[in-house]
């Protein structure tokens, strides 16, 4: 009888560590699925501006896509002025058009409930006469919480975590 007892104990234990470890794996996927978005959306961005061609005489061609803070990113609107997806638009209407239609898209993706989610979008010129600019992506978000910081009182969101994409654009004459 007491070995019954014993052998119940200890499949008992090891069902709550089994339990456990499926909890935390879900918490670690749901983390992983974030970052993937987060990297999805820097290149959404990428795409958006090489769909958009500059002129190529302009000397700085993607400085509408210019995000340069985390103030600027939430100073976005919430709609676009001009709906580019239903009627022509020049290339600075489009380019506020793919901004507010990214900055919705983060929004949705990224589960921005919190003030910490942002993004930038910096641009330089790198050979402004051969048409080369650096563009520099960064999202920032926070993830949800591991047990590693439940237990901290201190922590009281997740992980702020901050993806930095860097991609050479150049114009075409």
């Amino acid at each position: 009888m007491v070995e019954v007892l014993v052998a119940m104990v200890v499949i008992a234990i090891g069902l709550l560590g089994l339990a456990g470890l499926q909890a935390s794996g879900l918490r670690f996927s749901g983390n992983s699925a974030l970052r993937t978005q987060a990297l999805l959306l820097s290149q959404d961005i990428i795409e958006r501006m090489r769909a958009n061609p500059p002129l190529a005489t302009d000397p700085s061609p993607y400085a509408a896509y210019g995000v340069a803070s985390a103030t600027a990113f939430a100073a976005l609107p919430a709609a676009p002025a001009t709906n580019c997806g239903a009627t022509a638009c020049t290339p600075a209407d489009l380019a506020a058009y793919d901004l507010v239609t990214w900055k919705n898209a983060i929004v949705n993706r990224l589960h921005a409930t919190s003030a910490g989610t942002s993004a930038t979008v910096a641009i330089t010129p790198n050979s402004p006469a051969a048409g080369v600019h650096t563009v520099d992506i960064t999202l920032t978000w926070t993830e949800r919480k591991t047990q590693e910081y439940v237990d901290n009182a201190a922590e009281t969101a997740g992980i702020t975590q901050t993806l930095t994409s860097t991609v050479l654009l150049w114009t075409q004459s």
